[in-house]
């Protein structure tokens, strides 16, 4: 009697191309204008690993559509700590740099 086992190889995981709080934690990562800041913080804070399921308890067991037993609801909590500074620091910078220029 003989038997065969099949297995199913997933690929590895490839490395994401920017992480979801690159653009505050990184020094290095660059954002070219402020508009590209509020995409991207507007990006983070809707990902999906913010987004939960919550049950209402009316309509729980309803399979009708316009009575549905769930929603979905962003997390409140904000995992970036409150004392990290989340501002776009383009024009912060660019002022300093004129100043040094002017003050040469």
């Amino acid at each position: 009697m003989s038997f065969t086992v099949t297995q199913s190889l997933q690929e590895k995981q490839r490395f994401k191309p920017e992480r979801t709080h690159d653009y505050i934690y990184d020094p290095l990562y660059l954002v070219a204008s402020e508009k590209d800041h509020a995409k991207m913080s507007m990006k983070a804070f809707t990902s999906v690993n913010r987004v939960k399921k919550v049950t209402d308890y009316k309509t729980m067991f309803s399979n009708l559509q316009r009575f549905p037993g769930y929603t979905f609801q962003l997390d409140p909590n904000d995992p970036v700590p409150k004392f990290v500074d989340q501002r776009w620091r383009g024009y912060g910078e660019r002022k300093q740099d004129a100043i040094k220029h002017l003050a040469e």
